[in-house]
């Protein structure tokens, strides 16, 4: 028996250099938490309300001393508005709401006195 076996071969086939691929990179992740940013207590001048009574809420509300109390106070009188307190939006929000949650000055509330107007903004 003749062996004759024939092999077909196929046309060359030209190989392409494989690409090159970018080395697998992590995700960044800041391990830090970014901070938010602060918001300020902004006191508003009452003309009704007493002098006296409103450097006392001030006190009251921030813990701060007579005198810082009492230029915070003379800022919203003199310029219509005085920043009382910077911090975090919630604390800020909370602070607001305790300053307007003292309601009005008693001794005034005949002549139509209103609680303190405060407003939470962002600092710039």
């Amino acid at each position: 028996m003749s062996d004759s076996t024939t092999v077909e071969t196929a046309a060359p086939v030209e190989l392409k250099p494989a690409a090159k691929q970018a080395p697998r990179q992590r995700p960044k992740t800041d391990p830090k938490p970014k901070q938010q940013p602060p918001y300020s207590v902004v006191l508003h001048n009452d003309s009704i309300n007493g002098f006296g009574w409103v450097v006392g809420v001030v006190r009251k509300t921030f813990r701060y001393s007579m005198g810082k109390a009492f230029l915070i106070t003379l800022r919203a009188h003199c310029f219509g508005r005085s920043v009382a307190w910077v911090g975090s939006l919630e604390v800020a929000e909370f602070k607001a709401q305790q300053l307007i949650g003292q309601g009005p000055d008693p001794l005034k509330a005949a002549k139509g006195g209103r609680p303190l107007k405060a407003t939470v903004e962002p600092t710039a």
